[in-house]
């Protein structure tokens, strides 16, 4: 069983800041098996090892890492009118203001929105395979690729749209370290 408490209740940034620590748990938790599937499959060390997840496996654990980079961007740098406010008074107390990773929001998204992506390559009437998932490093002769992990770049795209995993992770350690 795994239970959270943030014990001060005077705090008036407590629940924002039990929620960080919640999504960077879940980031940690999926990062390490895609770091994992990308340490063997980009750098070339499969040889004759099996593959350590299933396609499926690795698309639930790139959701996974995106929504919760995409929470905590939420919070660190709210949209919103009214809580811009509390994002600067949470980056100031956390000590952490330039993180330009969680700060796009672009690849969020592009996942987040992927109705509207669809209806806007639908409407473009394609006359080119799609691919909705790719895993692969060889991009020769490629189709238009809608989701796509690469291993070798270590990335995770949407059509134009293009997350480093690693400059991702590093932001989320960094948030992490100040809670």
């Amino acid at each position: 069983m795994f239970r959270l408490i943030h014990k001060n209740p005077s705090d008036p940034d407590r629940l924002h800041l039990a929620e960080l620590q919640v999504q960077c748990a879940l980031a940690k938790e999926s990062y390490v098996h895609l770091s994992e599937y990308i340490d063997v499959v980009g750098r070339n060390n499969a040889r004759g090892k099996p593959l350590p997840y299933s396609p499926l496996q690795i698309v639930a654990h790139c959701v996974v890492f995106l929504a919760a980079a995409a929470a905590i961007s939420k919070i660190l740098f709210p949209s919103k009118k009214g809580a811009e406010s509390r994002g600067e008074r949470l980056r100031s107390r956390l000590e952490v203001s330039d993180l330009p990773a969680l700060r796009s929001r672009a690849v969020r998204n592009a996942y987040e929105h992927i109705d509207e992506r669809i209806d806007a390559l639908s409407s473009k009437q394609l006359q080119t395979n799609v691919s909705l998932i790719d895993m692969t490093t060889d991009r020769a002769g490629e189709p238009v690729v809608l989701k796509r992990l690469d291993p070798k770049r270590g990335t995770m795209e949407f059509l134009d749209q293009v997350l480093s995993i690693e400059d991702c992770y590093a932001e989320i350690k960094q948030v992490q370290a100040a809670l």
